[in-house]
C-alpha cells in the first residue's frame, strides 16, 4: 500500500484563550452533556440527568423542551423531517427507551420490540444502537417508530453488544454497515446483517471503540486509547493520534465550514477536521474536563464538556466559538506521514466549476476504478472500471450535475484503493 499525508496538530505552547469561547448555560442546570445536534435555526443539548433543551439564539438562553419524555438520561439526540407537518421531529435515545416529539414537545415512546432500552443510538433511517442489547433494524424498512428487531448474529461477545456509533459505505456494489462497540469494530452487509469483528493488532482500550466515520472504505475510529484509520476493512490499523482517550467522533455535511463538511475527535484532547486531511489540535483553555459532546451550526462550533468533582460527582458546561474564530484557538502543528497517494494527482482546476482534470498512474497492470464519492462515503460516479496497463493516464470529470460541497476521488486498482484526493465543486 503506498503512502498518503494526513496531517496532525500538535499542541506546542499553551495559550490563554479561554475568553474566546463564551460559556452559554443561560437556563441549563450543570447537568453533564451526552449530545449536541443542529437542527435548523436551533441547536439541541441532551444531558445525563436533565433532560433536552434547545437554544434558538445561539445559546444565550436555553429552554427546556423535555415535555413528558420518559427518562431524563438522554444518550444521544438527532432529528428528522416529517413529511406530513413539514416540522422537525426530535429523536431521542434514552437509557430507558427510544422517544420523538414534534413542536409540542410531546413524547412518544417508540421502544416497541427492543430488549434492551439503553439506547446509545438512534438514527431516523431505520437503526438503533443499545447499551448491552446489540444493533436493532426497524422491521418497517426505514421507520423510525419501529417496532425493532435484533440483528446480533455474529457478535460473540458481551462488550460487542455495547454499540457507541454507526456508520455505513458502499464497496463493490455492497452496501456495509459498521459498528463501533465496547468490542472492537465488527461488519456486516445490509443484506443479511451478519456481523463480522476485524479489528487486527488494536488491543486492550484500543478496543472500545466510541466514534466512527467512514469515507468510502476509508474507515476512522475514535477509541479510549487513540485513533486510527484502515483501508482494507480492519485487517491493519495505522494510528493517526496515539495514547488520547475519545469520547466521540462525530460530524458531516456542514454550511458553515470553510470546505462544507467538518469532523471532531474530542474527549481528554480534541481535535477538528475541514477536510479529513489537516487534523487541528483544539485549544479549550479554561473549559476544563473532557469534551463529551459536540456539533457545528451554520455560524458556530459548539462543545459540551464533562468535569467530575473531587466527590466523583460530575457536572457539566456548554461552549461555543464563531467559525470565523476557530483558527485563533487552534496550537502548533507537526506533518506526519502515514499512507501516501502519490499515484493520484490533485484534480486541476481545484475548485471546479465545470469540468476539471484527473491524472493517475498504475505501476503494474491490472483493474483499475477511478470512484467519486461525497463525504459520507456515498458512490456518485464511476470514472474508471477497466483493465490497464502500467502508464500514466489522464481522465475529465464534467461536474455540471453536482451539487456545490465537497467531494472525494479514489483510484483502486484490483479492488484494493491506492489513492485518494478531495475535490470541491462550486456554482
Amino acid at each position: 500500500m503506498k503512502k498518503i499525508l494526513l496531517y496532525l496538530v500538535l499542541m506546542f505552547t499553551t495559550l490563554s484563550v479561554f475568553s474566546q469561547w463564551v460559556q452559554i448555560e443561560n437556563g441549563l442546570n450543570g447537568y453533564p452533556p451526552n449530545s449536541l445536534y443542529p437542527m435548523e435555526t436551533a441547536v439541541l443539548l441532551g444531558t445525563a440527568g436533565g433532560g433536552i433543551y434547545m437554544t434558538e439564539d445561539n445559546g444565550a438562553n436555553w429552554s427546556d423542551i423535555s415535555g413528558n419524555i420518559g427518562n431524563m438520561y438522554v444518550n444521544t439526540l438527532s432529528g428528522v423531517m416529517d413529511a406530513g407537518s413539514g416540522n422537525y421531529l426530535v429523536l431521542a435515545g434514552t437509557e430507558d427507551g427510544a422517544y420523538y416529539a414534534g413542536n409540542d414537545h410531546n413524547y412518544t415512546d417508540c421502544s416497541t420490540g427492543l430488549t434492551n432500552r439503553d439506547v446509545n443510538i438512534f438514527y431516523s433511517n431505520g437503526y438503533i444502537g443499545t447499551n448491552g442489547g446489540g444493533f436493532f433494524l426497524s422491521n418497517q424498512g426505514s421507520g423510525y417508530q419501529g417496532p425493532w428487531e435484533a440483528y446480533n448474529e455474529g457478535i460473540d461477545s458481551e462488550d460487542g453488544l455495547i454499540i457507541n456509533s454507526i456508520a455505513g459505505y458502499s464497496d463493490e456494489n455492497v452496501d456495509y454497515m459498521v459498528l463501533a462497540t465496547d468490542g472492537g469494530v465488527y461488519w456486516g452487509n445490509e443484506e443479511d446483517y451478519i456481523w463480522q469483528e476485524n479489528t487486527g493488532s488494536l488491543t486492550g482500550d484500543a478496543l472500545k471503540i466510541n466514534g466512527i466515520t467512514t469515507l468510502s472504505t476509508f474507515i476512522l475510529i475514535a477509541t479510549e486509547n487513540g485513533c486510527y484509520y484502515t483501508l482494507d476493512a480492519g485487517d491493519s490499523w495505522t494510528t493517526l493520534i496515539p495514547d488520547v482517550k475519545f469520547n466521540l467522533l462525530t460530524g458531516g455535511m456542514a454550511a458553515g465550514s470553510p470546505t462544507g463538511m467538518f469532523f471532531i475527535l474530542g474527549g481528554e484532547t480534541s481535535f477538528i477536521t475541514f477536510d479529513f486531511q489537516t487534523w487541528s489540535e483544539l485549544d479549550l483553555g479554561g473549559t476544563g474536563g473532557e469534551v463529551t459532546a459536540a456539533c457545528l451550526s451554520s455560524t458556530d462550533l459548539y462543545i459540551g464538556v464533562t468535569s467530575s468533582s473531587k466527590n466523583l460527582e460530575e457536572t457539566g458546561g456548554v461552549y461555543r466559538i464563531p467559525i470565523a474564530e476557530i483558527e485563533s484557538v487552534l496550537v502548533g502543528t507537526e506533518e506526519i506521514t502515514t499512507q501516501s497517494m502519490e499515484p493520484l494527482s490533485q484534480n486541476y482546476p481545484n475548485p471546479v466549476l465545470d469540468q476539471t482534470t484527473i491524472n493517475y498512474q498504475i505501476n503494474q497492470s491490472g483493474y483499475v476504478e477511478i470512484i467519486v464519492t461525497d463525504i459520507l462515503g456515498r458512490k456518485i460516479e464511476t470514472l474508471v472500471s477497466k483493465n490497464q496497463q502500467a502508464g500514466d493516464y489522464k481522465i475529465q470529470l464534467n461536474t455540471q450535475n453536482l451539487n456545490h460541497q465537497m467531494y472525494f476521488y479514489s483510484l483502486y486498482i484490483n479492488n484494493q484503493i491506492v489513492a485518494s484526493k478531495k475535490m470541491s465543486v462550486v456554482k
